[in-house]
């Protein structure tokens, strides 16, 4: 969208548009003197496949570009231009400046939209493939270093990049070195991202609160779980909402009248082999601590105390990255923002994103493919409005049978259950999962359930696991019951004595529930 509107903006050949699509902004009434001054190539990277020949597809693509360069200034003359074999992409764009020097009267501004779509693609699959492509002679650095010649020849006089991060820029190192990174400026803060203004504006636009016997604010608050918390700078005063994702979700509305049954668009959601890819390059007990802090819904810190402006992330210097490193590319490619009032803390944004992170831990961490039943989660909340977790509990465990089978996990780790408990829960908005929260001084519960609305009459639940071996003896069980309401007692005298409160002992022997009482 970005570079679409400044194609519009600076390309000369599309300014018989220019009225229609600016009138009544403030781009249009404060244009500049370079409004319609430059002939515009515009290079679109989205989509092109890491295949067995990558340079073949990212040079045909380029061809692509080029051709619809042509179209919209016909006095070149491209004949031919697309019939020729060209062996990589720095050949083509060669020849089409030769062809554009010709008869060129005004510059070239270049737009090159998600400049590192491709590369990111490739990295998650073969860093090896990477490391060669962006190395000395590696053919995209060839091209980007031809980019550069032709910025020195006063051909190409400005360029603009859309991206995720600046791995593939500082792994070229020379090639494309006169890039400056500007989306940490706090003009373009909210940039990348609607704001809660706008999109409260956007709702009211698009949809019919009535069709889901709901309000503007309701919608609005259930996109705020979803898409928002993006803050790019700590300086940031709001977060903004992923564009993307919420007009998923208004299209999803306007159209069925209904929820999307899925909140994450498949079309722009996290690969978790992207995530896979990040942590492939870090050493293996960074990954550990991270996930297991983010999924346990606490903040990370960099060990510098801050995430470096500049920082180095040249994969041909390096064959690990370091902790601060590895945050950084989460940072870049949205898995992490900074929290609200701290300059340090790093946070998930939001349940799409904190969705991810709970697949990889299962997946790749705990090599168990946990997937829940998402039809079942309303009979759930009913259950815990009425202040009991028997439903939970059973959703739980039948899906740790289907994940791992009843005897498969001799010993599975409270800290699994814990965090396979949120997980169930992530999709609802009227509960909320802390994990192993303090009780003031009494210890940390292993889990606190709260309705999100005080007003909903709900009660809190305190949850407190115990693990036994499969088919341990009854007198294990007992005693593992007895330990588990012993710590939910202790816990539950630190909360004030007119809070509504439920606590609850339960012991799992692997993935079956043993034992479970009402304490």
């Amino acid at each position: 969208m970005m570079t679409q509107m400044l194609l519009a903006y600076y390309d000369q050949a599309s300014q018989g548009g220019f009225d229609q699509l600016f009138q009544g902004t403030y781009i249009y009434e404060h244009c500049t003197e370079m409004k319609g001054a430059y002939e515009v190539l515009l290079l679109d990277f989205s989509g092109i496949s890491t295949g067995e020949d990558a340079c073949a597809a990212f040079t045909k693509n380029l061809v692509n570009c080029i051709q619809k360069f042509a179209k919209r200034y016909p006095q070149y003359d491209f004949s031919g231009f697309d019939d020729k074999n060209y062996a990589n992409p720095t050949q083509a764009l060669d020849e089409f400046i030769g062809i554009f020097v010709k008869k060129a009267d005004r510059p070239i501004y270049l737009l090159i939209d998600e400049y590192d779509h491709f590369a990111n693609e490739l990295l998650s699959k073969d860093v090896d493939e990477f490391r060669k492509i962006t190395s000395n002679n590696g053919w995209l650095k060839t091209f980007y270093a031809s980019i550069k010649k032709f910025i020195g020849l006063d051909i190409i006089e400005r360029v603009f990049m859309t991206g995720v991060t600046h791995i593939s820029l500082d792994s070229m190192t020379s090639g494309f070195n006169v890039a400056v990174p500007v989306s940490g400026n706090v003009e373009l803060l909210n940039a990348a991202g609607f704001t809660a203004e706008e999109l409260r504006t956007l709702i009211a636009q698009t949809i019919d609160p009535s069709w889901l016997n709901s309000s503007i604010d309701e919608i609005f608050s259930r996109m705020k779980d979803y898409y928002n918390g993006y803050r790019f700078d700590p300086s940031a005063q709001e977060g903004v909402f992923n564009p993307s994702m919420c007009l998923y979700y208004l299209y999803q509305l306007q159209n069925r009248h209904r929820e999307p049954r899925n909140m994450l668009d498949p079309a722009v959601s996290m690969d978790l082999s992207k995530i896979s890819g990040i942590f492939s390059l870090a050493e293996a007990e960074d990954v550990v601590q991270i996930v297991n802090r983010i999924t346990m819904g606490e903040a990370v810190y960099p060990e510098e105390g801050y995430l470096p402006e500049e920082a180095n992330l040249n994969l041909n210097q390096k064959l690990k990255l370091a902790h601060d490193d590895v945050l950084m590319l989460l940072f870049m490619m949205g898995y992490l923002t900074y929290r609200e009032g701290e300059d340090d803390a790093l946070v998930c944004p939001n349940k799409a994103v904190l969705n991810q992170f709970f697949c990889y831990y299962f997946d790749y961490l705990k090599k168990v493919e946990l997937r829940f039943n998402r039809s079942k989660l309303p009979e759930v909340v009913r259950d815990l409005k009425d202040g009991s977790i028997v439903e939970l509990m059973r959703w739980i465990s039948e899906t740790l049978k289907a994940a791992c089978g009843q005897h498969a996990a001799p010993y599975f780790p409270e800290i699994n259950l814990q965090i396979a408990a949120a997980f169930a829960l992530l999709p609802t908005s009227e509960f909320s999962v802390q994990i192993e929260p303090e009780a003031h001084g009494k210890g940390f519960m292993d889990l606190l359930i709260r309705p999100t609305d005080s007003r909903s009459g709900a009660s809190a639940i305190i949850v407190e696991f115990k693990m036994v071996k499969a088919k341990a003896p009854k007198a294990a069980v007992d005693k593992a019951l007895q330990a588990a309401k012993s710590q939910a007692v202790r816990y539950a005298s630190a909360f004030a004595a007119d809070e509504k409160l439920k606590k609850y002992a339960v012991v799992f022997a692997a993935s079956e529930v043993a034992a479970m009482e009402e304490c």
